[in-house]
């Protein structure tokens, strides 16, 4: 079964309660970063003190950046908490007092003082080369798009007046999602119905294809009348959804989501509702999407 499965909603909270990162921050009134897209996941090259690999683009993580432990060259880190995916696996959160270079695609960050990182080697099945995540706070103060048909996410640095609202009359738009945030600003939310069913949706670019928690009834409503279907032809935790209304303007078939029991991510993150859904790349990667995080908006762009 794809190693999918258990690092689905990952890091959704793993990095909830740390503290930013600050110096390592994008700095351009535009940026372009290629990246590399591994399964579901985008990775971005870099480096750490010299060791070469790739660091996942993780809207879900808080922190500019949290480096993979079994990638750091020294050994002063201490422990300061535990932490925990969003799947649940556990891991002790270390903090090296100065990490000497830190490198993001070209961006090169020098003397980066109190930099947590902890052991991925769950994600090794994914990539070995991981060097950690780069999060939200990496470019906050920014707009971004992701092209997965191109591989490339771009920047946009936000103005006072900034505003994307001229994408509407763009022959590529499809929709736009107004969202809201609870416990953390990285994590956009939005509520809305599909067969009478009220759903707390979430975006994450860090949750792999993406997952869903549901009731048994709601559940059985949906496989009776095919919005559900098996991912497999075998029994698994994976399911397809089909012609699954989102808004008035957006029905789209969702493949391949996790579907999910009591995730530890809820608490911390405010939620408490029955049905929910985190959008990942199943959905993300049928758009270009341009993430307005000054006004809270999500615009979907025909690729």
């Amino acid at each position: 079964m794809k190693h999918s499965i258990f690092l689905a909603s990952i890091f959704l909270t793993a990095n909830a309660f740390a503290q930013s990162t600050a110096s390592v921050h994008l700095a351009g009134d535009k940026v372009v970063m290629p990246f590399t897209l591994i399964d579901e996941w985008i990775f971005l090259d870099g480096e750490i003190n010299g060791t070469k690999g790739r660091w996942m683009f993780d809207t879900g993580a808080a922190k500019s950046v949290s480096m993979n432990s079994l990638k750091v060259d020294q050994d002063d880190g201490k422990v300061i908490r535990t932490g925990f995916v969003g799947s649940g696996q556990t891991f002790e959160v270390l903090e090296y007092p100065v990490v000497n270079q830190i490198k993001v695609g070209d961006h090169l960050f020098e003397n980066v003082e109190s930099v947590t990182g902890n052991s991925m080697d769950f994600m090794y099945p994914i990539t070995t080369e991981i060097l950690g995540l780069v999060g939200f706070d990496f470019f906050d103060g920014y707009d971004f798009t992701i092209d997965y048909i191109r591989r490339q996410l771009t920047f946009y640095k936000q103005s006072e007046n900034s505003s994307w609202e001229h994408l509407r009359k763009e022959e590529q738009y499809v929709d736009s999602i107004k969202y809201f945030t609870r416990n953390l600003e990285n994590i956009p939310m939005f509520e809305f119905q599909n067969n009478g069913i009220k759903y707390l949706g979430a975006f994450d670019t860090g949750g792999g294809r993406g997952s869903f928690e549901i009731t048994d009834e709601s559940f059985n409503t949906l496989q009776s009348n095919g919005t559900i279907e098996d991912f497999y032809e075998t029994p698994s935790p994976l399911y397809s959804f089909v012609n699954f209304q989102i808004s008035d303007n957006l029905s789209m078939d969702l493949s391949g989501l996790v579907k999910l029991e009591d995730s530890p991510a809820h608490k911390p993150l405010g939620i408490t509702e029955n049905n929910t859904m985190a959008f990942a790349y199943s959905f993300l990667s049928q758009f270009i999407t341009l993430w307005d995080t000054k006004n809270k908006v999500i615009y979907l762009l025909e690729k």
